[in-house]
């Protein structure tokens, strides 16, 4: 008894321990889903991790304030609302939810607070300025100093002059102008974290949240509170209501992984429906069309759980993997069913029937799912963790699914079986076959010449495929939070997307130094021209040096004479001590060990923090950010040219910077994964058949299919991105499939009545696959959309090409 034989005998007579075992797999993958299935939504997981520009921005990403912010963008398009009003009301509100750890609405030198706590900023900025500045400034502390400083305030207040009463509030003393003047030749707030666009239409208001856990359920329940929030105040507010989009880290990932599930149900569901209708045109069957679903859920749940205990979490792009396990599946299913079928319409029992399919194409199946594992397993090279996942696991569910729909699938089907009197589409098959072997060379020919016309058209200079490199393709159809960021960088140009510079170093004097030559050069850079504008870390680098040799200064000075003096003074010329509060407390800060991290000296509610957290990490107190805006917008890898300061060690980062670097790498990849899913299959296909005219058939028209697909890209204007490059290969390893049966076919003692019986399954198994793969329109994912846009119209020209170029030229050959 050969193999097909023992298999047959032992699905017929052991059928309810098989339908036991597939129970007991089914029990057991839903297990490991509830206790293990963990999913991750960030979309820098769908990039490249060898990047440094990659690996630098997960590390802003996680390091600096953006990952718990979230910014409000309050829009009056009518011109008709109270913005002031509104904000102002907005603000409040939102300092006292408690989610919300602090607020900013305006530019920190713009409300009281902000004002208040340069103050404490000013202690350790004195103390960083060269020491010949710091001479300079620390001479307003003579007594005389302070007795000419206040007569001149009292005099202007007499006058009416309001600066006067600004500077008694802010700088009594004359010493906080000079501490903050490297902050104005170091960044500029307006560029930083610009709150206001300059038709005054759009207002930023920026909130940090107490969200200490990144994930994705943790970013799901803020939005929930922010959107609760939202309605709140809009439902309070009387008079023109404003509009109030969302945006930020949190944001996105909240509305990603909300999508996800979505987007398991829709393209599952629209997977397995489209399916059905496939089936159901071709076979009128309802019970072999349970029998298939069943066998197909049951891949998806085993595959899904072995995904689950091989990686951590599963990422984002991995949600098309049941649509695609359907639409790829099947094809087995069908083609077993479609010489089942047959086999029991001349009479034979289940089990000849069962032995007839399996000994027909069962080695096509192997080979078939071996090719198309091959084809996913190619992502492992991808250097992406979303596609090698998806890769790995696919390639286990083919293989699953192949050895599922050669066992379980017939126990499913069961042995009852009613003759259909008639079967159209496979008498339209058979004739279709009859044409072919009776003017064989005039149909290779003729497929030949077209399809050869549009691999020419695609392969050749005639028009050109465009790669999209635009942020928004990572962004989810219509996405709240990205609308938010376009409309926010429409409206105010100075929001639009920075360079990232990062510099780390191993110790403070390191840091400073660092940061002094670098925002020098960028300086320089902004002076001639070659940048707009450069904001950095540069004021807040303290220097160890500087601080002792100014601190020695310091010594010399009899601080207490200036307190006695300020007071003094202050009496004569009728100041409040109130007014004068803020210069004693800076006077008693100087006379102390004062705290030089400017992040130990803000209370946590100040609105400088969203100033020092966009520049200075959390975790590390020697890990910095600068944000740089080039001339013109970066299209090339690499840093522009000269960007980099001589001698430091400078990581460049940003979307559209990092999108930059990663189009010759997917232009590279592209290449290389389809030359070796070519040579893998020319492998598998020489072992398969051994015979140099079938390898040569079949790769010919692999090669007819690539082109035909690249010119429906370029006349369909259908682009290009990171990640359907990869389709490639996978069409490759798919599309292949269909050949291999034919020219199985073609070795049978009757070809033609083989290629009769099997042509309505390759059919129907090769539709299914291109709707499996263009289920994945529906996803609200764009990797997923665009990868299963591309392989669905790339599977669809393999099954052109194999019916009108590979079974016309492999009947004329064995013809001739």
């Amino acid at each position: 008894m050969d193999l097909p034989a023992l298999l047959a005998h032992w699905i017929a007579n052991h059928r309810r321990t098989l339908a036991a075992l597939a129970a007991v797999l089914a029990v057991i993958s839903a297990l490991v889903l509830v206790w293990h299935a963990r999913f991750a939504s960030d979309v820098l997981d769908l990039l490249p991790h060898q990047f440094d520009s990659v690996r630098v921005f997960k590390q802003f990403d996680r390091e600096f304030s953006q990952a718990r912010e979230v910014t409000f963008a309050i829009v009056d398009d009518t011109g008709e609302a109270d913005l002031d009003g509104f904000i102002e009301d907005f603000a409040e509100k939102l300092r006292a939810e408690p989610w919300v750890a602090r607020v900013m609405e305006k530019s920190p030198m713009e409300s009281p607070e902000g004002v208040r706590d340069i103050q404490r900023l000013a202690v350790p900025l004195l103390l960083n300025l060269p020491p010949d500045a710091f001479a300079t400034a620390i001479q307003a502390l003579d007594p005389a100093a302070i007795d000419t400083r206040l007569a001149r305030l009292r005099a202007a207040l007499e006058s009416g002059s309001p600066k006067a009463e600004f500077d008694l509030q802010f700088d009594a003393l004359g010493i906080v102008a000079p501490a903050l003047k490297p902050l104005a030749g170091s960044f500029s707030v307006e560029q930083t974290r610009p709150l206001s666009s300059p038709d005054g239409t759009l207002r930023i208001v920026l909130a940090l949240t107490h969200q200490d856990d990144l994930g994705a359920h943790a970013c799901q329940e803020t939005m929930r509170k922010v959107d609760d929030f939202r309605q709140r105040v809009l439902a309070s507010w009387e008079g023109a209501k404003p509009r109030v989009l969302v945006t930020g880290r949190t944001a996105y990932v909240g509305e990603l992984s909300t999508k996800m599930r979505s987007d398991v149900l829709s393209t599952l569901g629209s997977s397995v429906v489209l399916v059905a209708a496939v089936f159901w045109i071709g076979f009128r069957r309802v019970r072999p069309l349970l029998a298939i679903v069943h066998a197909l859920l049951l891949c998806c749940v085993v595959s899904v759980a072995f995904g689950a205990l091989v990686f951590r979490e599963l990422n984002m792009i991995t949600i098309g993997l049941c649509a695609i396990l359907v639409g790829l599946g099947v094809d087995f299913g069908m083609v077993l069913y479609g010489i089942y079928m047959v086999e029991r319409d001349r009479g034979h029992s289940h089990e000849e029937a069962i032995a007839a399919a399996l000994r027909h194409h069962g080695s096509g199946i192997v080979f078939g799912a071996l090719t198309t594992a091959a084809a996913f397993l190619c992502l492992l090279f991808s250097g992406c963790s979303g596609f090698i996942q998806l890769g790995v696991l696919i390639a286990f569910g083919i293989l699953a699914a192949a050895a599922l729909m050669m066992t379980v699938f017939f126990v499913f089907l069961g042995a009852n079986h009613h003759q259909r009197p008639a079967d159209t589409l496979r008498l339209t098959g058979a004739k279709f076959v009859q044409h072919v072997f009776d003017h064989p060379r005039r149909r290779a020919l003729a497929g030949g010449l077209v399809l050869g016309i549009l691999a020419l058209l695609g392969f050749g200079p005639f028009g050109r495929v465009e790669f999209d490199a635009d942020p928004k393709t990572l962004e989810p159809r219509h996405s709240s939070a990205g609308s938010a960021l376009r409309e926010i960088q429409r409206r105010m140009p100075t929001a639009g997307e920075p360079i990232l510079a990062v510099v780390s170093a191993p110790d403070a004097e390191s840091f400073h130094a660092a940061w002094e030559k670098a925002q020098a050069h960028w300086a320089a850079l902004v002076r001639s021209g070659s940048l707009k504008s450069a904001n950095s870390p540069a004021a807040f680098a303290i220097s160890s040096s500087r601080v002792e040799t100014n601190r020695a200064a310091l010594a010399q000075l009899d601080l207490a004479a200036a307190c006695t003096a300020l007071e003094t003074v202050a009496g004569r010329e009728g100041f409040s001590p109130d007014a004068m509060q803020p210069a004693l407390t800076m006077l008693d800060s100087l006379r102390a060990a004062p705290q030089l991290d400017p992040r130990q000296t803000l209370p946590p509610s100040s609105p400088w923090w969203f100033v020092l957290d966009r520049f200075l990490a959390q975790s590390s107190p020697h890990l910095g950010v600068a944000y740089l805006t080039p001339t013109q917008p970066v299209r090339t890898a690499g840093p522009p040219r000269g960007l980099a300061p001589p001698g430091i060690e400078v990581h460049f980062s940003g979307w559209a910077y990092t999108l930059a670097e990663l189009v010759p790498w997917a232009k590279t990849k592209l290449i290389q994964l389809t030359a070796a899913m070519i040579g893998f299959n020319v492998l598998v296909l020489a072992f398969c058949f051994r015979r140099a005219s079938s390898l040569a058939i079949l790769v010919a028209g692999l090669v007819l299919s690539i082109g035909a697909l690249l010119a429906t890209l370029k006349f369909a204007s259908i682009p290009l991105n990171l990640f359907n490059v990869l389709a490639f290969p996978l069409v490759l390893g798919v599309g292949v499939d269909y050949g291999i049966y034919l020219v199985v076919a073609m070795r049978a003692a009757s070809p033609q009545a083989e290629l009769s019986t099997i042509f309505k399954p390759v059919l129907l198994s090769g539709l299914t696959t291109v709707v499996g793969f263009g289920s994945l329109a529906t996803a609200q994912n764009p990797a997923l959309r665009s990868l299963g846009t591309v392989c669905a119209l790339g599977v669809g020209w393999c099954l052109v090409t194999t019916f009108f170029f590979v079974l016309p030229l492999a009947v004329w050959r064995d013809r001739r």
